[in-house]
């Protein structure tokens, strides 16, 4: 695989007005690019990269309150950026219900576009994160000095006070869709249960953690609605030699014996979820977005849309995936392979803590690589360097012909690692093609 180039922004904390002279050049495309797209997708991308350390750092964050969090503040920045990008309309009746968009009407006054949308981060990403280390917390404010600098010399009041609003208004929608109350008194899961061995979820015995949020499937999602997917439940289970879910297992059990080198570089290049090590499943896909955009140099409303677009797939592809676990409950390779194949058999990596069809890692790469490549298009190469100059595993980037190409191989890894069966990779990537399809023609424009 070719190695590829990396910015790291990580430095930019240090020295702040140093960093100001100098990201221009970075991101700079064209001797020619309008001044404001460069400085509004500075801020974006900086904004972005920081949510990402935030959730990597944040006690608690994993795959679902990832994409949730992103998809809220990436609306957030939307919505406050309506008033300076008239071709696009607010998400208002587009969206599930609850949304109640907030009208610019200082019509006399210049909208400042940058000042609308940094004051949105700065309002609503504290509120999602309170649990954030102290020094996280701080680049919050310390972020949103940054561009302040660059409008202060105009009388952006008026448009600071429209993105504190809208993120306001955001942050209220987020906290109508029952995730505060476990998914509404209705929910099916919300008193779930492992149950005795029969077919279903079982705990890993080397690893007793407790079901991972079961009634996020309850959780009110963005734009696709349960009603909109057909799933295909999964094979019918049978423990006996030569059965079809049997030789699922045995796939699992043979690709194991042992990987590949390459097969490891896979699997542990696309792990993504290690609390504290590495950043979750859904802000790999923010990583990859934020890299296509470095690598474009778009303009500052089509990197707004592909954030916005991205992280609301991720959202929605997760609740469903979540409620589908929950419904089909079925039981990770480790335990079934532990009961029926070989007693002493290890995955790769340790399985998570719920059900295992479909598989989230395929769900949720599925969708964000079909908007993805509705925005950037197919064939679009890219070099994958989220985990660049890592050692603790196999992080070396990796070069893919297309989105598609990097959602297969990470659907793929799924079972390389031992922690899902083929028919849940396949499945997920199936339904999420479905979900990134209704997110990607989701019309968003005020024509």
């Amino acid at each position: 695989m070719r190695s590829c180039s990396y910015i790291d922004l990580k430095w930019v904390w240090l020295k702040p007005f140093i960093f100001l002279l100098t990201i221009s050049g970075m991101f700079e495309c064209t001797p020619l690019e309008n001044k404001e797209d460069q400085q509004i997708r500075e801020l974006l991308v900086t904004w972005n990269r920081l949510l990402l350390d935030l959730e990597r750092f944040t006690p608690g964050y994993r795959a679902p309150s990832s994409a949730r969090m992103f998809a809220y503040i990436s609306m957030a920045a939307y919505e406050a950026s309506l008033p300076g990008s008239p071709q696009y309309a607010s998400l208002g009746k587009k969206i599930a219900a609850g949304y109640t968009p907030i009208t610019w009407e200082e019509k006399q006054q210049q909208f400042c576009v940058l000042a609308s949308i940094n004051a949105a981060y700065r309002a609503i990403t504290p509120l999602f994160f309170p649990n954030a280390p102290k020094e996280l917390k701080e680049k919050i404010n310390t972020t949103a000095e940054l561009f302040v600098f660059q409008h202060k010399q105009q009388d952006c009041n008026a448009s600071i006070l429209f993105g504190k609003k809208t993120a306001a208004a955001v942050w209220q929608y987020a906290l109508l869709d029952g995730k505060e109350t476990r998914g509404a008194p209705n929910c099916p899961f919300q008193n779930y249960a492992i149950k005795a061995i029969d077919s279903t979820y079982q705990l890993d015995q080397d690893h007793p953690i407790a079901p991972l949020v079961p009634y996020w499937g309850c959780i009110r999602p963005i734009v696709v609605a349960m009603t909109d997917i057909k799933p295909i439940p999964p094979p019918i289970f049978s423990e006996k030699v030569n059965s079809a879910f049997y030789t699922q297992a045995m796939e699992v059990f043979s690709a194991s014996q042992p990987l590949s080198k390459e097969n490891q570089w896979i699997a542990e290049f696309w792990s993504d979820d290690v609390a504290g090590l590495t950043v979750t499943p859904s802000g790999r896909w923010i990583s990859i977005a934020t890299q296509a955009i470095e690598q474009q140099c778009p303009s500052w409303t089509f990197t707004l849309e592909t954030y916005l677009r991205t992280s609301i797939a991720l959202n929605d592809a997760l609740i469903l995936c979540w409620y589908l676990k929950y419904h089909y409950n079925l039981e990770r390779p480790q335990t079934y392979i532990n009961r029926v194949i070989h007693p002493d058999w290890q995955s790769y990596m340790d399985a998570p803590p719920f059900p295992a069809y479909p598989a989230g890692h395929a769900m949720l790469s599925a969708a964000a690589a079909e908007v993805l490549t509705g925005l950037f298009g197919d064939p679009f190469t890219l070099c994958d360097a989220t985990h660049k100059g890592r050692k603790e595993f196999a992080g070396m980037p990796r070069t893919f012909p297309s989105f598609r190409a990097m959602a297969r191989e990470n659907s793929f890894s799924r079972l390389l690692t031992g922690v899902h069966f083929r028919v849940d990779c396949e499945e997920g990537m199936r339904l999420g093609t479905e979900i990134g399809q209704k997110v990607a023609n989701l019309k968003i424009s005020s024509n």
